[in-house]
């Protein structure tokens, strides 16, 4: 009878104990269980910044403002005149479901000034309107809430004294109204107008302005992360 091949070779034991180890490691840490699903998460824990992505050409302009594609003769993008009252435009956004209630929500818009008189002049701008909507609720509207980086509802954006010069400005929707309580939750659907008060005394650029880029920064929850694997 041979006997040489029931026997376990020497050099084949310490693998043999790493694996049992392995093995023995994964059953107990839950290794291999179904993955949680979002409703199992759960919520709190740290925030970190989310940005949603908009589109000037998406948005619509109303009051005389349109959209211009120039070929390098001047800017192209969404433009708001100096020959009109209140040329403005509106954009709006859903609030993700990572979204951390009572925490603010930016609105950054990049700018530039025509190359056609529009330099060392200003553009009044207004937050025309912030309006929120929620299934089986009434519009919430809070353009009072709603602030450039001067903590005001208008503000006076300085075009360069060179031409197609980008810049950019930022609006603030609170995160909470005035008695500290949530303004948004994930689900919401927000709108916003904004405008140039071409008729303000402020308002001193008699070119165009146009507006070049959009996006949404918010707060998430760092826990919302349904592809983790949990035990």
């Amino acid at each position: 009878m041979n006997t040489k091949d029931k026997r376990v070779y020497p050099w084949l034991q310490p693998m043999i104990i790493v694996l049992l180890i392995v093995v023995g490691f994964a059953v107990g840490s839950g290794y291999g269980r179904p993955t949680a699903t979002v409703a199992q998460l759960p919520m709190g824990g740290g925030l970190l910044p989310r940005f949603i992505s908009l589109s000037p050409e998406s948005a619509i302009p109303l009051n005389g403002a349109s959209y211009e594609l120039n070929g390098g003769g001047d800017l192209s993008g969404l433009v708001l005149p100096g020959n009109e009252v209140i040329p403005r435009f509106a954009t709006g956004f859903a609030i993700p479901p990572d979204y951390a209630p009572g925490t603010d929500i930016e609105l950054q818009m990049m700018w530039g000034n025509s190359r056609f008189n529009a330099i060392s002049c200003g553009f009044r701008m207004q937050v025309n309107g912030v309006s929120r909507f929620r299934p089986d609720g009434p519009p919430y509207y809070m353009q009072t809430l709603s602030t450039f980086p001067n903590g005001l509802s208008e503000i006076t954006l300085l075009a360069p004294d060179v031409t197609e010069q980008v810049r950019s400005t930022t609006v603030t929707l609170a995160g909470e109204d005035f008695s500290g309580n949530p303004n948004f939750q994930p689900g919401d659907a927000v709108s916003v107008l904004l405008a140039r008060r071409a008729d303000d005394v402020n308002d001193t650029c008699a070119g165009k302005m146009f507006v070049l880029g959009l996006h949404v920064t918010y707060q998430g929850l760092s826990s919302y992360l349904p592809m983790i694997t949990r035990p």
